[in-house]
């Protein structure tokens, strides 16, 4: 399978946790973390270039992983993709980031205020706009979903909610959680894979003390199978689809 990733660790540690639910050896086009707004924005005025956010960040300072998501935000491969089988897609980016907008050019980034190189020349530069709200969101994902089926055809969507239960840094931002259902509602062919039962957390520390925002093979694999009882199991693999229990 092809499958378009637009999303965070939710949707990349569920696939590569579970890859025998997609075909055993699925073929993976990703972003890195930006909020769908973002993509949506491409597609009419483009994107800051890799040069423009390294003249705003300063990347040689930051630790690898976020020197990666930081430098590589302007990803737009998923937008390119004429041949996938199905979206797959979380609400980390959109429930977490506050976003900046160029005050001239209208391209938005999110950043880390620790690594600006001029903090009052970026304000300058940029405004703040803050974070999306759940309506917002709910747009944006329309809008994308739209872009990516016009490209590929009538794909499915399959959408996993970023776990917070173990991050209470978001639990102000809990509304995210009904994002799925709603766009279940607002489009065909939608499967929103919700967590029925309690979440096994992973790496607890790796987001501060007892803290984490990963889980296990197991709690991905169980949210995929609720969307799987909802009718995606007829877009998977045959043979992978029946062994559903």
């Amino acid at each position: 399978m092809k499958l378009v990733v637009r999303g965070d660790c939710t949707c990349r540690r569920g696939i590569v946790m579970n890859r025998d639910l997609f075909g055993g050896r699925p073929t993976l086009v990703q972003d890195e973390k930006c909020r769908t707004d973002f993509l949506v924005d491409h597609l009419s005025i483009g994107s800051l270039s890799e040069a423009e956010v390294a003249g705003v960040l300063d990347l040689e300072r930051m630790g690898k992983s976020l020197r990666h998501y930081a430098a590589h935000q302007i990803d737009r491969n998923t937008l390119d993709v004429t041949d996938a089988d199905l979206v797959i897609m979380d609400n980390y980016a959109d429930m977490n980031f506050p976003a900046w907008r160029h005050r001239r050019t209208g391209h938005k980034l999110w950043i880390h205020p620790g690594f600006l190189k001029d903090e009052e020349g970026f304000r300058d530069e940029f405004e703040l706009l803050g974070q999306l709200t759940v309506e917002e969101s709910l747009d944006n994902h329309v809008k994308l979903i739209e872009h990516y089926r016009a490209r590929s055809g009538p794909i499915p969507v399959l959408y996993l909610s970023q776990v917070i239960s173990y991050y209470p840094k978001l639990d102000g931002r809990s509304e995210f959680a009904s994002l799925g259902a709603q766009l279940e509602r607002a489009l065909p062919d939608v499967y929103d894979g919700r967590l029925e039962g309690p979440p096994e957390p992973d790496d607890l520390g790796s987001c501060g003390p007892g803290n984490t925002l990963h889980f296990t093979g197991d709690t991905y694999r169980a949210m995929i199978e609720s969307a799987m009882r909802k009718g995606l199991d007829r877009w998977l693999p045959p043979i992978q689809a029946a062994s559903l229990s």
